[in-house]
C-alpha cells in the first residue's frame, strides 16, 4: 500500500482501504460525484489507476518515477481510463 500513501501525500486525497456503500446522506464515494470535488481514493481507484498506468503512454510525463501523479486531474482521469480499459479488456 506504499502507492496508496504516496497518492495521498501528494495529491491530498484520504484513502480507504475498502469501498463504502453508498448511502442517502454522504456523496463522498458516489459515483455521480464530478472528480475534481473527491477527497478519498479507494483500493478500486487504486486498481484502475494502476491499469491505466500500465497500459497508457499517453500519460507518462505526468507520472514521476515513482508511479505518482502529479495532478489530480491526471490521477481521476487515469482512475476512469483504467476502468474503462479493463471493461474492454
Amino acid at each position: 500500500m506504499e502507492l496508496a500513501e504516496n497518492i495521498s501525500k501528494a495529491l491530498g486525497l484520504l484513502f480507504i482501504n475498502q469501498n463504502e456503500p453508498e448511502g442517502n446522506v454522504c456523496f463522498a464515494n458516489s459515483n455521480e460525484l464530478r472528480p475534481e470535488f473527491k477527497e478519498t481514493f479507494t483500493s478500486v481507484d487504486l486498481m484502475n489507476y494502476e491499469f491505466a498506468v500500465l497500459h497508457s503512454e499517453k500519460y507518462k510525463d505526468f507520472i514521476s518515477s515513482d508511479l505518482v501523479p502529479k495532478e489530480r486531474k491526471i490521477f481521476w482521469e487515469l482512475v476512469a481510463l483504467g476502468k474503462k480499459l479493463k471493461e474492454n479488456y
